[in-house]
């Protein structure tokens, strides 16, 4: 059926001409789906570009069809009315993406809780529409079976990264993003595997492409517009997940693209007694990078966690070792404004939003003190 992809193809490409309705009858219709039994290649040819082009009337015949007794025609009929209802699908999403407050529009599932969490502009619509393309099957389960949609993103999670292991390349933007938007819904069971392979994701560059644009000489720089802070709410709803916080990834990706909504998932994932190190870590530089007073709290019930992270420094014969109690303390001076080489880390560096870690670690616990010390008197002081 080389001949029938190649019109469907060719409509779906032309897809201009179909945004009105389509004019014909379903008498038309009818004609025209007996003659793709016809003997004649030509016929056929001419009855399938037809029946593409009469888009929903065609449907009905063409289903009926389908269940013809002529192996031919029902072959044809079913092969075509999947490429019917494709064109009709598309057709749709275009009219959804140039209109605004239809009513129609109520009837894409899932649309009614994005339009009101993410609002209903043209970047909002555009992506949705993305999402309704890469991963319809999910989205039409989206309003109304978590289970549903719990089973088919896990196979989607795993098919994705056995595709990414064994064929490399990107991922589309819209799979991502309708597995970021449908898995914001804590009814919604997602294995640990399929969360982290998401978190994975979201570092590809179809995503962070969003987010960033080059610079020259391999650098870029944060954007931020209507459409890439879209895509920042999107993934700060998602870091919201429970069992999120466990995948340092999320933080991490937070800090490098200003992604400033997860504060309140690196709050959580400091409290957390199965949180690892390398967790609580980067979820105390996203308080430090975007936190304010309200976290305070929150962080200094950490500054007696003695637990090494980071990797050990030997600069000049000396080695130096990071706990995750001075990151909490270098967390608390970001949030009170005060120069971390002033109050006990000499040595702090900070690139692109990142300590590095091994520019706060101490050669012993006498000089932590110090520092510890020296905090301590000014909250005394201060608070």
């Amino acid at each position: 059926m080389k001949q029938l992809l190649a019109v469907a193809t060719a409509c779906i490409c032309s897809l201009a001409p179909l945004q009105a309705n389509a004019e014909g009858t379903l008498e038309e219709a009818i004609e025209l789906v007996e003659l793709l039994g016809s003997p004649s290649f030509a016929d056929r040819r001419k009855a399938m570009d037809k029946l593409l082009r009469l888009g929903p009337v065609a449907i009905g015949p063409l289903e009926e069809a389908a269940l013809s007794r002529n192996r031919e025609l029902r072959y044809r009929s079913r092969r075509l009315l999947e490429s019917v209802r494709e064109l009709e699908f598309e057709r749709q999403l275009q009219m959804f993406i140039q209109s605004s407050g239809s009513k129609a529009d109520l009837s894409l599932p899932g649309w009614k809780p994005f339009r009101d969490r993410y609002g209903d502009g043209g970047d909002a619509r555009q992506l949705f529409a993305a999402m309704q393309r890469a991963e319809p099957e999910i989205m039409r389960k989206v309003d109304r079976d978590t289970e549903g949609v719990a089973r088919l993103i896990n196979q989607r999670a795993q098919s994705l990264q056995q595709a990414r292991r064994f064929q490399g390349g990107n991922m589309s933007v819209g799979s991502i993003v309708a597995m970021l938007y449908c898995g914001t819904n804590s009814d919604v069971s997602l294995s640990d595997s399929s969360v982290k392979i998401i978190v994975g994701l979201c570092g590809y560059p179809s995503f962070v492409g969003e987010l960033r644009r080059p610079a020259g000489d391999n650098r870029y720089y944060i954007l931020h517009d209507t459409r890439s802070d879209l895509f920042r709410a999107l993934f700060s709803d998602w870091m919201k997940r429970p069992g999120v916080y466990q995948n340092y990834q999320g933080f991490l990706l937070a800090l490098n693209y200003d992604i400033r909504g997860v504060t309140g998932a690196a709050a959580h994932a400091i409290k957390q007694k199965d949180a690892t190190p390398q967790v609580k870590q980067y979820a105390l530089q996203v308080l430090a990078e975007y936190g304010g007073e309200e976290h305070g709290a929150a962080v200094t019930t950490i500054l007696a966690d003695k637990t090494y992270c980071g990797a050990t420094q030997r600069v000049d014969g000396k080695q130096y070792r990071t706990q995750i109690r001075d990151v909490a303390l270098v967390c608390l001076l970001a949030i009170e404004k005060l120069n971390p080489k002033e109050n006990g880390f000499p040595r702090f560096e900070i690139r692109n939003r990142i300590v590095l870690l091994s520019s706060i670690g101490f050669e012993n616990d006498e000089e932590r003190e110090k520092a510890h010390d020296k905090w301590r008197k000014y909250v005394a002081e201060n608070h």
